[in-house]
This record gives C-alpha cells, structure tokens and sequence, in this order.
C-alpha cells in the first residue's frame, strides 16, 4: 500500500473551514479543523482555520493530482485556498495543532 496523500485547504473564519469539512466524504477521507498562524503571521488574529484532508488510498499520480486539483477547486468556491500539504510550513503547521484544545474534529 503506499502512502497516503494529505492536503491542506485554508480560510479565514472556522464556520466556512467546518462546514467545507463536512462537505467532504468522511468514507473515504480523514478529516481535522485546525486552527494555526501560518507562516508570517504575527498576530493571532491573522490566525487561519485549516482542513487538513487525509486520503489512505493509493492512488497513481494522475489521480493524486485530479484530487488536489478538486480541492483545490472546493477551497477556491468557498473564498479559501489550497496549500500544499507536502510543504514545510504546512507540515509543521499540522504537528503543532494535533494535541491542541484548537483541533476541531
């Protein structure tokens, strides 16, 4: 089996972060709103809420890049962004947030 692949989906308030969350098919993805400053950002009140999207299944190239350009799509529709989960900030962004009171989901 290979690995699985992780995105991060990323806005500006927790309702929109929660309801894109559960938009998402919880049978085939893991799912986790977290909240985080990203990257440069000082105050926390810049603070973004993140969808962290876990996909276990094994899937070939075309279809990881199908997937990232659907949710890509979805965080876009929905005055958001996509960050690619295999980056170093959003990395660390995920870790720090797991154990936090922060974590929804």
């Amino acid at each position: 089996m290979g690995d699985p692949t992780e995105h991060l989906l990323v806005f500006d308030d927790r309702e929109t972060a929660e309801a894109v969350a559960d938009s998402l098919d919880h049978h085939v993805y893991a799912v986790r709103v977290l909240r985080e400053a990203l990257a440069g950002d000082d105050d926390a009140e810049d603070a973004q809420w993140l969808v962290h999207v876990t996909d276990p299944r094994d899937l070939d190239e075309t279809a990881r890049e199908t997937e990232r350009r659907h949710l890509g799509d979805l965080a876009e529709r929905n005055d958001g962004w996509y960050d690619d989960a295999d980056d170093d900030d959003a990395q660390e962004a995920v870790a720090s947030e797991a154990s936090s009171p922060e974590s929804v989901g």
